[in-house]
């Protein structure tokens, strides 16, 4: 996720056995914020190679 310019801290056990993310907001809130977030979901299935 670094090499895609998404810093991910706090790599605890618990997210890693269920294959999640945890995403943290901080500061002012960006009007395209969602959209953000679909852009990044798409980029994780395509690293894994998942299906759109």
């Amino acid at each position: 996720m670094a090499h895609l310019g998404y810093l991910l801290a706090g790599r605890s056990g618990y997210l890693q056995q269920r294959n999640w993310v945890q995403i943290c907001l901080i500061g002012q809130l960006q009007n395209n914020l969602l959209e953000m977030l679909r852009k990044l979901g798409q980029q994780i299935r395509d690293l894994r190679g998942v299906g759109a």
